[in-house]
């Protein structure tokens, strides 16, 4: 007996009135990935030029910087009669005040009653330009400040952080000490090695080739310590 024919169903299946669902749904999915791509891509790039820009922002801040200063050594250098001018020096300075330590270089000119200096860092850019004229102090920094008070140990603590004592140093880098009491120990060629004045202990370590002038010195004073290396002398 013949059995009866039966159709099969060969329909496609049913597909979403909307189209595939499914390939849509990984399509939205992708596009959406490639706008959050490019959204991150946006943002780095954003993040870039704003460092680029904070680097040119500070690069300038430091080349006007150095330019303020290069005018202000020149409004403020003194013009010492030659009388008036007692030596001029030039060296490194090195300083430890509490956790904090700094060097760079150093260049004074003193004068019977004036005295000017300049404090670099190792590269040559102004720190400060300190100038002491008329019983009275200034310092200015390279943001352009100037600081007075009427003397230079106060000053420089409080705009720099430790004491330069000034008045002191003009005597004892030329190995004596400055007037009022003082204890001092010499070697056994009569220099002096080690002299204590104002609360500073200064020791010298070493004296130039003909031993008339010390080239470098250490001064001590409860919590900082100064180290000079005198290069020149005029």
């Amino acid at each position: 007996m013949e059995r009866p024919h039966r159709w099969r169903n060969r329909r496609a299946p049913r597909r979403s009135p909307l189209g595939d669902g499914r390939a849509r749904r990984g399509r939205a999915r992708l596009e959406g990935g490639e706008r959050s791509q490019s959204g991150e891509r946006d943002a780095a790039k954003d993040h870039q030029a704003s460092q680029a820009v904070r680097r040119r922002t500070a690069a300038l801040a430091l080349v006007l910087a150095a330019a303020f200063l290069a005018a202000a050594c020149a409004e403020l250098q003194l013009r010492l009669p030659a009388d008036e001018l007692q030596f001029e020096l030039a060296g490194r300075i090195a300083v430890r005040y509490g956790d904090e330590a700094s060097s760079g270089n150093i260049a004074w000119r003193h004068g019977r009653s004036d005295d000017e200096v300049l404090i670099t860092n190792p590269l040559g850019q102004g720190v400060a330009r300190i100038v002491r004229a008329g019983g009275g102090v200034a310092l200015t920094t390279p943001d352009g400040r100037e600081h007075r008070a009427p003397d230079a140990e106060a000053l420089t603590e409080r705009v720099l952080g430790f004491r330069l004592p000034l008045e002191g140093l003009a005597d004892w880098v030329r190995a004596r000490p400055g007037p009022g009491p003082h204890e001092a120990q010499r070697d056994a060629g009569g220099r002096i090695a080690e002299l204590r004045q104002s609360g500073w202990k200064i020791e010298y370590l070493e004296w130039d080739t003909d031993g008339a002038r010390p080239s470098r010195l250490k001064l001590s004073y409860p919590g900082i310590e100064l180290r000079l290396a005198i290069a020149e002398w005029k």
